[in-house]
């Protein structure tokens, strides 16, 4: 300490005493203690003196700047830091906010009233700083909006959207802002719904959306500002996908077969889908989704759906699925038919199993090397057997022959039998693999040459039903519907139909019960129908030597004529009751006598001219009767004329 005497006015004499204390950058509170120890027992006790100081740094805010929102219900709370205590804050610009200085927190309270840009100063009234504390401070409008969120979601599932506005300086405003803003995020249809998801930072809060159907949305989100007018962002496209499944579920391969997984579902255009299994020693997968066996054992196939975000262009896997694949080594085959039962001229595909349904052609079949197929017949003449495509010309060879077409040629049982050869196999015992099925083929259940599946019947007729079975297995007739009741027809054991007086259709069943077990079932429709005309009908036919048509018959030939009856739509009754009469309009030229039914007439020409026949089925009404020409002339046979029972060849002179 340096010590300096000096005089007063008075006379007497002063001693100071200074010394130049340091800050050893360091806050806090310290004491000074100054002690004045007396010389030579000049004074009792030692006199000392003290003085306090706090040691402090320059003022500072708490906050170097900060962006309010331009709302009136917006407050900002400023701290002053270090410093006396003791301060004097003023706003540069007092039209961009108000403040509040609260002396006893040191806390500046901002309320904003346009936006702008400004600065608040705070000075030490203790300290004798050169430069005032100086914070920024922004009022700023709503200038747009950043929404970032995957723009594919699955249907039934959901995705996070996250939503920040931004101010002048494309910054995001404080999240507690928000509220004030009445953000609120629509989609453009229902297909999609949208739920608040509270925020997700300081600057961001986020809306979950769910897809309820498959479709192609679009989102936009609005808010609004100070001044009640309602900001909208651009709309963004948002699609929802149908689900992303690895399909078939499971697959089965032998040893060196290979086979396709394929994928469903995702978004449109489809993403990437890379593929990996669990274990490459057992089986390999390319790029495409084509799995080869390589090993017996068991993996896991996983594929994944990725796809570059809207906003960031990251790359996202966002859906993913799995199925197990088994490679398996043959053990065993056998036949896989459809039926063991057929009737004549049916075909039927019959192919290879493995002893499980997981083993199927998918895996026997695309064996590249190492497996043929051999088909035999335990009787020849029941059965054809015919590689796949030969319809085509196509000749499949033994080691893709896993699939043949069988064809029932006649009626009998035989056995169908496969021979596998395993050209790779280990084991001599196990070179070949073999199944064999029995195969019963029946001759199918026919009606009656002439009989048709629908059968027409006038009012009171009868007609008697007759199969191809009637003599070989029990046959049932059954009416399984009539639609005017049951009095419409009837049906005997024997299959003969019986009509009534009334008008109508019913349904008959004709079931034909195979000794084999087989039980064949013929649906026939009956209609009863008045008849509505009748036409004659010449049985017998002629035929010249040169092709063309004779222009008479000959004299002393015979013609068989018929009288068929028909309803209101054209159509041949195929029984009647109704009797008809055949007249002519002379009888010198024919001879006309009944046939072996009512309804057949046999003419014989007995002169040369021109004879009318008519034919009548109701004398009281004229409308059902049928008129035709019958010209007879003299016969010019030729040297060399056939003649067989229902054809005749002749000549006669131009």
């Amino acid at each position: 300490m340096g010590l300096a005497d000096t005089h007063t006015p008075s006379g007497h004499s002063k001693l100071h005493g200074r010394q130049v204390l340091r800050a050893h950058d360091l806050t806090g509170t310290v004491t000074i203690t100054v002690a004045l120890t007396p010389a030579q027992d000049s004074w009792a006790t030692p006199l000392t003196a003290s003085v306090h100081l706090r040691l402090v740094e320059d003022v500072l805010w708490d906050k170097r700047a900060i962006t309010l929102y331009n709302h009136p219900d917006v407050t900002e709370n400023l701290t002053l830091v270090q410093g006396s205590g003791h301060f004097l804050v003023r706003l540069q610009d007092r039209e961009l906010a108000n403040i509040t200085y609260l002396e006893n927190s040191n806390v500046v309270q901002v309320s904003p009233l346009r936006p702008g840009l400004s600065s608040i100063l705070a000075y030490d009234l203790c300290l004798t700083s050169a430069d005032p504390a100086v914070t920024s401070i922004s009022v700023s409008d709503i200038t747009d909006f950043q929404i970032d969120f995957v723009d594919i979601v699955e249907v039934d599932h959901s995705a996070l959207v996250r939503v920040r506005v931004l101010d002048s300086n494309r910054q995001p405003f404080l999240h507690r802002y928000l509220p004030l803003m009445h953000l609120k995020l629509t989609p453009s249809s229902p297909i999609l719904t949208v739920e608040p998801a509270g925020p997700l930072d300081s600057v961001s809060v986020g809306y979950r959306v769910s897809g309820h159907t498959v479709g192609v949305v679009s989102l936009h989100l609005s808010a609004v500002d100070s001044s009640g007018s309602v900001r909208t962002s651009s709309h963004k496209q948002l699609q929802v996908y149908p689900r992303f499944t690895l399909q078939p579920r499971s697959l089965a391969l032998t040893l060196g077969s290979v086979g396709q997984v394929k994928w469903e579902g995702g978004p449109h255009p489809q993403s990437s889908v890379g593929f990996s299994v669990s274990d490459s020693r057992i089986a390999t997968v390319t790029e495409t989704g084509l799995v080869r066996g390589v090993a017996v054992g068991m993996v896991k196939l996983r594929g994944a759906l990725q796809t570059v975000t809207q906003d960031t262009g990251a790359l996202l896997t966002f859906a993913q699925d799995e199925v197990d694949v088994e490679v398996f080594n043959l053990t065993g085959v056998r036949i896989q038919g459809p039926l063991v039962k057929l009737s004549v001229g049916t075909e039927m595909p019959v192919y290879v199993m493995g002893s499980d349904s997981s083993q199927n052609p998918f895996a026997l079949g695309s064996v590249e090397s190492g497996l043929s197929f051999h088909w035999n017949l335990g009787k020849l003449g029941v059965l054809e057997i015919q590689t796949r495509h030969t319809q085509s010309g196509v000749t499949v060879s033994p080691a893709h022959s896993f699939s043949v077409l069988v064809r029932a040629w006649a009626a009998g049982r035989t056995s169908l039998r496969v021979t596998v050869q395993l050209a790779n196999h280990t084991s001599a015992s196990h070179q070949q693999l073999s199944d064999e099925i029995q195969i019963l083929v029946y001759q199918e259940m026919q009606l009656a040459v002439g009989t048709s599946r629908s059968i027409l019947m006038s009012p009171y007729s009868h007609y008697a039903l007759q199969s191809n079975k009637d003599a070989i297995c029990p046959v049932r007739y059954a009416l399984c519907q009539c639609v005017k009741g049951e009095g419409l027809v009837t049906v005997d054991s024997q299959g003969v139909l019986r009509a009534g007086p009334d008008t109508g259709s019913a349904l008959l069943e004709v079931i034909a019960m195979e000794t084999c077990g087989v039980n064949q079932t013929l649906l026939i429709s009956v209609r009863v129908s008045p008849v509505s005309f009748v036409r004659l009908f010449s049985v017998s036919s002629l035929y010249s030597v040169g092709g063309g048509g004779l222009p008479a018959f000959p004299l002393g030939w015979t013609i068989r004529v018929r009288a068929l009856c028909y309803d209101n739509l054209g159509q041949q009754f195929n029984a009647h009751n109704t009797l008809t009469h055949i007249t002519t309009n002379r009888d010198d030229l024919v001879q006309v006598t009944p046939d072996s039914d009512s309804h057949s007439f046999v003419v014989q020409t007995v002169s040369v001219g021109l004879t009318v026949l008519g034919v009548q089925a109701d004398p009281t009404n004229p409308s059902l009767s049928d008129y035709t020409p019958f010209l007879s002339s003299p016969p010019s046979l030729p040297p060399h004329t056939y003649s067989g029972p229902e054809t005749h060849s002749a000549s006669t002179p131009p």
